[in-house]
């Protein structure tokens, strides 16, 4: 099956995290969802697909954009998110959450835009997946995404792995260049090329740079470390005395931070047209 490996993590912990600190989890990032829905210039009556809807923040943003009258469906992998989402939403009467995968999902009538916040990144094929999507846009729609660039310009994820990288037992492996993950998409060279194969064309990639909150108190930011990103990945499988000294190296390294407790973060806003 298709992204299968992708399906089972969100439908596991990683999922189940996300769906419990939705609000503090969405109040981090945001912003990257406000720079792509500003770059989407949604407009009222508009029908709009989210890719990777997850607990739904930007697909009730983009439904308040196009009102009564426009319908957005939010499309996702993971239910404990998309059950999150629906609770949310259960006010608005023009957003629907759909299980599914979007590399396979079929509409029943054609978007007038596209757009997804860190929802694009995770696909096994995404020739294949964005070839899809461009099935299900109308002619001269567009395609709106942010993704983040790479680990190396992002040291709101690339200190907090460096740091709990040092006192895990077995170093890990080198991920495979471009895999399915959250870097996946960094190069923007790569990431044109699929999408023009798709059928997309006017892309363009417009570089957002922000100051990535981790944590209100140094408390908070430990925790935030262990539980999302590449860190929480790295330690997932630790046992419980790797998993105690990695809190002790992640205090260490943020403490410095205090009283903000933020790091740089970079991303791509990509828009295209169908």
């Amino acid at each position: 099956m298709k992204n299968q490996t992708e399906i089972e993590n969100w439908n596991g912990p990683i999922g189940e995290r996300w769906a419990t600190y939705q609000e503090a989890l969405d109040a981090r990032i945001r912003v990257y969802g406000d720079e792509v829905l500003a770059s989407a210039a949604l407009r009222a009556g508009m029908r709009v697909l989210d890719v990777g809807a997850g607990c739904g923040d930007l697909s009730i943003d983009a439904a308040r954009m196009v009102g009564a009258a426009g319908k957005v469906v939010g499309v996702d992998i993971s239910r404990p998110m998309l059950a999150r989402a629906r609770e949310r939403a259960a006010a608005l009467g023009n957003v629907d959450f759909v299980e599914h995968d979007a590399s396979t999902f079929a509409a029943d009538a054609p978007f007038d835009a596209i757009v997804s916040r860190f929802g694009v990144m995770f696909f096994d094929d995404p020739a294949g997946a964005f070839a899809n999507l461009h099935r299900v846009i109308a002619p001269g729609g567009s395609l709106t995404f942010v993704c983040w660039q790479s680990l190396a310009d992002n040291p709101w994820a690339a200190l907090p792995l460096a740091t709990v990288q040092r006192i895990l037992p077995v170093p890990p492996a080198a991920p495979t260049p471009n895999a399915p993950g959250p870097f996946a998409f960094a190069d923007a060279e790569r990431v044109r090329g699929i999408l023009t194969g798709a059928g997309f064309c006017d892309v363009t990639f417009t570089p957002f740079t922000h100051s990535m909150l981790l944590g209100t108190t140094l408390d908070d930011a430990v925790e935030y470390a262990t539980r999302m990103g590449p860190s929480a990945r790295a330690l997932r499988d630790a046992d419980e005395a790797t998993r105690a000294r990695g809190l002790e190296v992640l205090r260490e390294a943020l403490a410095p931070l205090a009283p903000g407790f933020t790091l740089p973060s970079a991303v791509w806003i990509v828009a295209a047209k169908g």
